[in-house]
């Protein structure tokens, strides 16, 4: 009978003959080290480290670039005085691909250890390199960095890095100045003139950091870019981060979006950042979606404006659009959105009835006039849209005259936006019923949507 079975001492044996053949032909995969590393330990032999260690030393004076890669790529598993060493002493080699796997390497040193001392030499080694000719080795440099940005500020490197001739070294870059907590005008302009470059995935991280900033320079050009950009990723991008800045502006934008956006994603995009919003001009706006949308070629389109209506309205003429289209779908899941969104509303038109009953009861009833009642209750000036937006936005203003009818609809239940700022203007002589019957701010503009005409 052939014995098959081999002992772990002549395991042993046999790969430390077969190792350094391996490293001489650069096929030797970590896997394989780590694995005599292993039965080093299991058989207490500390010796296995040292061997392994002089194998992979040697080989880093190989003449062959591919020899000195697949040593420094198992010597970063060692983890000693000597293998660090000579890791450090890679990142001079003479060949680009060794210092750019020099660099790569240094990483497993962050995940592995924990002293400072140790992690402010490697950053030391790796702004030394900062400006190598090698675009690869750069970029490397950069990624190796992002790794260490804990043990140090690296906020001036990253906007250098900003503007490196690199594409990997720029999107190393920005992806971190966009992750900062920090806001400093050296940060916002590198982001801002990243929604410049070429590529997609740098214009998207720093379209994600200026929403940390909700300036108008920064509002500006998240517009431009869900206006103009290439990218439909990205313009869906600039449509959530909308969705956060409460401005005029961007809510102009994203109801120009909604109606002009050839994207259906785009589009979806819109609505989901819509439903984030409040305020009665965006209830109108997501009514006037729903009524457009083709439930039957665009279903998903039609799913999101349910819940982005469900999540804002409070009006009886939301509840009443949703009812009417639940008569003509049989689609399951916008069906049970449909059902999630008319609950929300009732819920909300039923506090809202509340609210009045115990102001009613709290409050003498006293009828004012129509032009009493618009003396005494006036919106402040923040919200009442500006002319040129609203222009800007192809949203037409109704005269007073004929905006009675939009002002009932949206009088009849609740707003929770607009009532409670009236509600707090009201005069203790004047009753929310009796405001209702003399018709809400009618001396006031108001948008004229496409279904009121």
């Amino acid at each position: 009978m052939i014995q098959t079975d081999i002992s772990t001492d002549e395991k042993i044996m046999f790969l430390k003959k077969i190792i350094p053949l391996s490293v001489k032909s650069g096929d030797l995969d970590r896997e394989k080290t780590m694995e005599v590393m292993s039965l080093g330990d299991a058989m207490g032999n500390a010796e296995i480290v040292e061997f392994l260690e002089a194998v992979f030393v040697e080989a880093l004076h190989d003449p062959k670039a591919v020899v000195r890669v697949t040593a420094l790529n198992n010597i970063a598993l060692l983890d000693t005085p000597g293998a660090r060493d000579a890791l450090f002493n890679a990142l001079k080699d003479s060949d680009s691909m060794v210092r750019e796997y020099a660099a790569h390497n240094m990483a497993l040193l962050a995940e592995k250890s924990h002293d400072p001392n140790l992690a402010n030499h490697v950053i030391e080694l790796m702004l030394e390199g900062i400006d190598d000719e090698s675009e690869a080795v750069r970029s490397q440099i950069y990624s190796t960095l992002t790794k260490y940005r804990t043990h140090r500020d690296l906020t001036s490197v990253f906007i250098k890095g900003a503007s490196d001739a690199c594409v990997g070294v720029r999107l190393t870059s920005i992806r971190n100045l966009s992750e900062l907590e920090i806001q400093t005008p050296y940060v916002f302009n590198c982001l801002l003139d990243a929604m410049g470059d070429s590529m997609n995935e740098i214009r998207r991280y720093a379209c994600l950091g200026l929403q940390r900033y909700p300036s108008s320079e920064a509002i500006d050009i998240i517009v431009k870019v869900l206006q103009s950009d290439s990218d439909i990723s990205i313009r869906s991008l600039a449509a959530d981060s909308l969705s956060n800045m409460e401005d005029n502006k961007a809510f102009v934008a994203l109801v120009n979006a909604l109606r002009q956006e050839a994207s259906e994603d785009v589009k979806l995009a819109v609505v989901r950042a819509l439903g984030k919003r409040r305020g009665w001009q965006t209830e109108a706006v997501l009514q006037e979606a729903l009524q457009g949308a083709d439930y039957e070629k665009m279903p998903v389109f039609t799913w999101a404006c349910i819940r982005s209506l469900g999540q804002v309205a409070g009006t009886e003429r939301s509840r009443s659009i949703l009812l009417e289209l639940k008569r003509k779908i049989s689609n399951t899941i916008i069906l049970s959105a449909l059902d999630m969104a008319v609950k929300r509303i009732n819920e909300r038109i039923e506090e809202l009835r509340q609210m009045e009953r115990q102001l009613e009861e709290a409050t003498p009833i006293t009828v004012a006039t129509p032009s009493e009642y618009e003396q005494e209750v006036e919106l402040p000036e923040e919200e009442i849209m500006d002319d040129a937006l609203l222009a800007n936005a192809d949203l037409e203003y109704a005269e007073p005259a004929t905006t009675r009818s939009l002002g009932k609809d949206f009088n009849k239940s609740r707003n929770d936006l607009l009532e409670s700022q009236i509600a707090g203007h009201l005069s203790r002589q004047t009753s929310i019923a009796q405001l209702r019957e003399n018709g809400m701010g009618a001396s006031h503009s108001k948008l004229k949507l496409p279904f009121d005409r």
